[in-house]
């Protein structure tokens, strides 16, 4: 059963004064736009309310934006995450990239996204397959993620080391590095969205794309497929890691 979080509208600026915005205009090269700082202080703020409740770290939280529409298989696959979740911090369940399916490497509007070769599979009773591991390349989008307690923790005290946030809410990489939390990706999605929110209108359709040649395609392909692998291999070994730590590698 979900909770409503109270957010910060930031629309007209306002509210938004908890956000370091020099910090964040040297990090990106340009000004954050009050949405966008409204759109993180409010995750902080969940996080923040979740890391000072009493209870275990290894609790979780769903987290949810309110133009999140749960998919069928929400609730099976949740259940199971519970069940693999020892040693996870977060869990992003929809992004752009989860459009696209379960493979190992997606694409969406020139976003490359690589996911572990050892991802952990969760079959799920309608029979569809899920994925959750490591990734390289870009990940973002907020709209659906869960949080271990530890991992809320951490979040709201880097935020508090840093003179308030400086990072957009689905800046999952700069967020891993600077609180040291484990992130993951689900493909494909839980979840799918009804407005344009932390996703920036990123589309689905991709019917206007133009198409190619049989032999470029070919070469693509092979192209791709080294990078697959290369890219693979290098976040395998994370993976490795993580298992050999957290002993889900003996489970």
């Amino acid at each position: 059963m979900f909770e409503v979080f109270p957010a910060v509208d930031g629309r007209y600026g306002m509210g938004v004064e908890g956000f370091n915005s020099r910090r964040a205009s040297e990090l990106y090269g340009r000004e954050t736009s009050a949405p966008e700082k409204a759109i993180t202080l409010s995750h902080l703020g969940v996080m923040r309310e979740f890391a000072q409740e009493q209870g275990s770290d290894d609790d979780f939280l769903v987290v949810a934006e309110d133009d999140a529409q749960l998919g069928d298989d929400f609730e099976e696959i949740l259940s199971r995450l519970m069940e693999t979740s020892r040693g996870l911090g977060i869990v992003v369940l929809a992004h752009p990239q989860g459009i696209a399916g379960s493979r190992q490497a997606v694409e969406t509007n020139g976003w490359k996204l690589f996911l572990s070769p050892l991802a952990t599979r969760l079959r799920s009773s309608s029979g569809r397959t899920y994925r959750r591991g490591h990734y390289s390349g870009v990940l973002w989008g907020a709209v659906l993620y869960i949080v271990r307690r530890d991992a809320a923790r951490r979040y709201a005290q880097m935020a508090d080391s840093t003179g308030g946030p400086a990072w957009l809410a689905d800046d999952w990489w700069r967020i891993s590095q600077y609180a040291h939390v484990d992130v993951q990706v689900l493909l494909p999605n839980l979840a799918y969205w009804t407005a344009e929110s932390t996703f920036r209108g990123v589309s689905a359709e991709r019917d206007g794309a133009p198409k190619l040649g049989a032999r470029v395609r070919q070469s693509l392909a092979l192209r791709t497929r080294v990078k697959v692998l290369r890219n693979g291999t290098a976040v395998a070994l994370r993976e490795i890691a993580d298992r050999v730590e957290t002993g889900e590698w003996y489970r």
